[in-house]
């Protein structure tokens, strides 16, 4: 029985009470009881209320230790919630076992290791927030820079259908850039596989960022496969004779590039050096054939590109993504690309206009996002044309196969239903005269969006062929 005491009540059945409730009073009894040793729990929070989640995090925090220490005991818990961990110490991280898939050995992390020995890793699990524990949960956590960086990555995922969170991915905004090496280096030592979105200045200041994709295994892996020596040599080649080229022509491309958001916005209290960098590398990027062969050194300006964008593939193949339009706001078609005030509020107008927009055009107008979206989700599109082919081909076949010139419609769909099984309800079966005799083929839902319905297939006709054909699946 339950009693409230904050108002007069009787005493009533537990059977009126929420299962989360009664899940909460079981686990209490047993942190509370001292005869018990150990406690294993499998997701405490279903059904829980998030406060109740956090109350029952703090009595667990009170009881757990050595069962030799009296009232003290060991806890063991599965859990999909944020509110069960905490997070501030490379001993807390060193506490938790993470489990990606029945095939793969869970990951615990050795607190002695020298990577956490690193003040900034340190300082990084001190301030862990919200966002960073969420991404504790998933595979492939995407780091972007900021709110509005996730806005737009959330917005262009569900115009596309990317499905990114269910398939294994989290975003993760990460204040700065200046952080995203130290953030990327933590996920890698906790078995995650983190991929990232970085303004053009990232590859334009220097190798401070990439630094944490070329200088591995595989970076060289790749490099090796275009004849260079290491992936690091490369890039460091590659954003040197850059620089050089960038400052030393600048009068060649200044007329256009002090157009680009870096050079207007720039702090002119400290010099020119960074602005032109960041502003040359990304009209170049912008910068078609013809308008690269008009200007006076166009032999020096089209090989640095095209060495540029070689590194830019490079990395991409590595999971470092960057925006070589500039900011996430240089990508803006509906908002102020030079806002800097309420810069989420102009995320949120961008990505609400996108709903207008085709796939083809997101694809086009968003391609840095989008591309580095689509790595992190890892996840093949679901053709809902090729889930249905075989249940159309089951009903088909039979059907033209007893189609006389008796035959009715209401036999055609009795006969189906008898054939597939309630399944066969999805679909409407005709029967078309026109130059020939059609089995017409209409779909009775609107859930399913399957281009090609409804089929008309000729009596007499191969349906597997005309099956695939109407479907677009040839």
């Amino acid at each position: 029985n339950f009693n409230r005491i904050d108002v007069p009540c009787e005493e009533y059945s537990s059977a009126r009470e929420a299962s989360g409730l009664l899940h909460l009073v079981a686990i209490l009894a047993s942190l509370y009881d001292d005869e018990v040793g150990a406690v294993l729990i499998d997701e405490p929070e279903v059904s829980l209320h998030p406060q109740l989640q956090s109350f029952l995090y703090d009595e667990m925090i009170k009881y757990q230790g050595s069962p030799e220490v009296p009232g003290k005991k060991l806890i063991f818990l599965s859990t999909h919630s944020t509110e069960f961990i905490n997070i501030q110490s490379v001993d807390d991280l060193s506490s938790i076992v993470f489990c990606n898939d029945i095939f793969e050995e869970p990951i615990q992390i050795d607190p002695a290791i020298d990577e956490f020995r690193s003040r900034k890793i340190q300082a990084l699990l001190a301030r862990m927030g919200q966002e960073h524990k969420l991404a504790l949960f998933c595979k492939r956590p995407l780091l972007v820079e900021g709110p509005s960086d996730k806005i737009m990555c959330s917005g262009i995922s569900r115009a596309l259908e990317l499905n990114l969170e269910a398939a294994g991915s989290q975003i993760l905004p990460v204040t700065g850039k200046g952080q995203m090496p130290i953030v990327v280096k933590l996920m890698r030592l906790i078995g995650k596989e983190p991929s990232l979105i970085a303004d053009a200045d990232a590859l334009s200041d220097g190798m401070e960022l990439i630094n944490v994709f070329v200088n591995t295994d595989k970076a060289n892996l790749l490099a090796s496969a275009n004849g260079h020596s290491s992936a690091a040599k490369f890039a460091s080649s590659v954003l040197s004779d850059f620089s050089s080229i960038a400052i030393d022509k600048w009068d060649e491309i200044s007329d256009i590039a002090m157009n680009h958001y870096y050079w207007v916005t720039r702090d002119k209290s400290r010099g020119e050096t960074i602005p032109i960098k960041r502003s040359v590398l990304c009209t170049l990027m912008s910068m078609d054939q013809s308008e690269l062969e008009s200007l006076p050194s166009s032999i020096e300006w089209i090989g640095i590109k095209t060495r540029l964008l070689s590194l830019i593939r490079l990395l991409k193949q590595l999971g470092c993504f960057i925006l070589v339009k500039g900011t996430v706001e240089s990508y803006y078609r509906f908002s102020d690309e030079l806002t800097s005030d309420e810069k989420p509020n102009a995320a949120a107008i961008e990505v609400s206009n996108m709903k207008e927009d085709s796939h083809e055009v997101i694809q086009e107008e968003y391609r840095d996002m989008v591309e580095a979206i689509a790595y992190a989700a890892q996840s093949k599109e679901i053709n809902e044309s090729v889930a249905i082919r075989n249940l159309v081909l089951a009903i088909v076949a039979p059907a033209l196969a007893t189609i006389t010139d008796s035959t009715t419609s209401q036999e055609l769909n009795s006969n189906s239903i008898s054939t597939a099984g309630k399944r066969a309800k999805l679909f409407d079966l005709t029967i078309e005269v026109t130059d020939k005799k059609y089995l017409v083929v209409g779909l009775n839902t609107s859930i399913l969006d399957v281009n090609g319905f409804p089929l008309r297939i000729p009596v007499g006709s191969n349906p597997i062929v005309e099956v695939n054909t109407q479907l677009g699946l040839v």
